[in-house]
């Protein structure tokens, strides 16, 4: 199986998978997030999946979700059942270089969901360190990631007067020991540890 998100073509002349060609090629990153698999229950039913989601790391602003259940189904006649979603700083301008491993869990609803930090050098107008809580079923019929339905963003209200801030990666924690998380654990880049009750 090979997978190559969307966001990572380019036609500048020193981006995208041409670059990689070109004789004045110099190293760079494209996808470089450690994968983060997870067995869930997305579906509403009965039915388990396995599920990938990766980044970029220091190769950009993105993450990607994939079905991995069954790999004898791996196929490109399949690919739009494999491939469940993009999230990048397109969809949302707070995400950052993607340096925070997304983290896979059931919320207190019942909504698995994928949760990291914004990452770093966001372009976001505040410039605050963030938590995001994406559902891994992705958005919805509209294929559109709105804001409080398919996603969720919860703000440190924490900046750097010169720089943007950025959360890394989280930590979950079940409190009540029932299966869900109900809180989730990650450091800045301003050295402040936060808490987020979810």
């Amino acid at each position: 199986l090979a997978y190559i998100p969307s966001y990572l073509f380019s036609t500048d002349p020193q981006a995208g998978l041409h670059y990689l060609t070109q004789k004045t090629y110099s190293h760079m990153f494209y996808n470089d997030l450690t994968a983060t698999v997870a067995d869930v229950n997305i579906s509403g039913g009965g039915a388990w999946s396995t599920i990938l989601v990766g980044g970029q790391r220091a190769g950009g602003r993105g993450y990607f979700a994939l079905d991995v259940t069954n790999p004898d189904s791996f196929s490109e006649a399949n690919a739009a059942k494999i491939a469940l979603w993009e999230f990048s700083s397109s969809d949302d301008p707070d995400l950052g270089y993607t340096y925070s491993r997304p983290q896979i869990g059931m919320l207190n609803d019942g909504t698995w969901a994928a949760i990291f930090g914004n990452g770093y050098n966001q372009t976001g107008a505040d410039g605050m360190a963030k938590l995001f809580i994406l559902k891994l079923a992705g958005p919805g019929a509209d294929k559109v990631w709105d804001l409080g339905t398919d996603y969720i963003k919860i703000s440190t209200g924490s900046a750097k007067p010169v720089s943007p801030n950025g959360l890394a990666t989280p930590a979950l924690a079940d409190i009540d020991l029932n299966g869900t998380i109900d809180r989730a654990y990650a450091g800045d880049l301003n050295g402040d540890l936060w808490v987020f009750d979810l």
